[in-house]
């Protein structure tokens, strides 16, 4: 028992290459940004007291809401207060001041992913989100409640310690080569990540397993049929039975495995695989942005440091990713 608490707590609280951290906050830094640039856009309809969601509503939606626990289960109840919120706008409705903090937000965003001075840029880019979503949370969807966490995570870890300027700064400084192996970190952020991911997969299971349609295998029709999520057609015979009753209970028995069997490293990577066939048929049905990608590079979480550093070893441009040189072809001899 005492060796395996140890394994746990070495696998846990221990220390791994801090490569698999440094992919994941590139990629989920860049969808933040994404994430931002797309509602930019619309930014007076969105974020102004002219548009379609003034300060008023938006408080009166989280003063609603704030105070359920385990909302529309038999086990709810209601606070008697509401839970404080981190908000640098919850003192005012100034079109230009938002409209600054939006523009910092994405700035912070673009030096996170790029790895300039990542704790500090996480850091603003963490706060410039949170504050960004609670001014409206009427638009934001569960992906993007996902990749707040992940990127609390991030900023709580080491992830500037690979695939970033910081690291190549660090190596400049020490007057070291740019292949100098990776010093290893404490990787508990990843873990959160990997648990969040987990959770979110069987919490979706739990919730669907008290409906109707997800029992019954008529589920995946439904949304087939509202127009506003619309994206690209499929042939007709996939939104009729029996496929809609396959992918109904398909999507349970992949969702389960994403909770679970992706821990077990022999099934991971066919674990990982139905994840990623799931989300891309979501992706390309459905007009829900980013969501798939948010949900598929945590992914990456479940793999070791040293496992995606080997991989992106083997490829070039994983090489100039990683900041290693390309390898000497030694000189072949000349036959006489």
């Amino acid at each position: 028992m005492k060796k395996r608490l140890a394994g746990f707590d070495d696998w846990w609280f221990g220390y791994r290459s801090p490569v698999a951290l440094g992919l994941l906050r590139i990629l989920l830094g860049f969808a933040a940004v994404m994430s931002l640039v797309m509602t930019l856009f619309m930014f007076g309809d969105w974020y102004t007291p002219d548009g379609f969601v003034p300060r008023t509503l938006t408080e009166q939606f989280l003063r609603w809401d704030s105070h359920r626990v385990w909302a529309n289960t038999p086990w709810e109840f209601h606070l008697p207060f509401g839970p404080p919120r981190l908000n640098l706008l919850a003192f005012t409705d100034n079109a230009a001041l938002t409209l600054g903090l939006y523009l910092l937000t994405i700035a912070a965003g673009v030096g996170f992913t790029l790895g300039w001075r990542t704790r500090w840029c996480g850091f603003v880019l963490v706060l410039g989100m949170i504050s960004i979503h609670t001014r409206n949370p009427l638009i934001i969807h569960s992906g993007d409640t996902l990749l707040r966490l992940c990127l609390i995570y991030l900023v709580l870890s080491p992830s500037g310690a690979a695939l970033s300027f910081d690291r190549r700064r660090e190596l400049r400084q020490k007057g070291l080569p740019p292949d100098t192996p990776f010093e290893y970190v404490r990787v508990t952020g990843q873990r959160l990540i990997q648990y969040q991911t987990a959770l979110v997969y069987l919490t979706t299971v739990w919730w669907k397993v008290f409906g109707t349609f997800w029992m019954d295998g008529t589920a995946t029709f439904y949304p087939a049929m509202m127009h506003e999520f619309r994206r690209f057609p499929v042939p007709g015979f996939l939104e009729r039975q029996p496929f809609i009753g396959l992918t109904t209970y398909g999507t349970l028995i992949v969702e389960v495995a994403l909770g679970t069997l992706i821990f077990w490293k022999p099934a991971r990577k066919w674990v990982v695989i139905l994840g990623l066939l799931l989300h891309a048929y979501i992706e390309y049905r459905f007009n829900i942005p980013m969501f798939a990608l948010i949900i598929t590079t945590t992914y990456i979480a479940f793999y070791e440091g040293d496992e995606v550093e080997r991989w992106l070893a083997r490829r070039r441009w994983g090489r100039r990713l990683l900041g290693w040189p390309e390898p000497v072809e030694s000189a072949q001899p000349v036959p006489a």
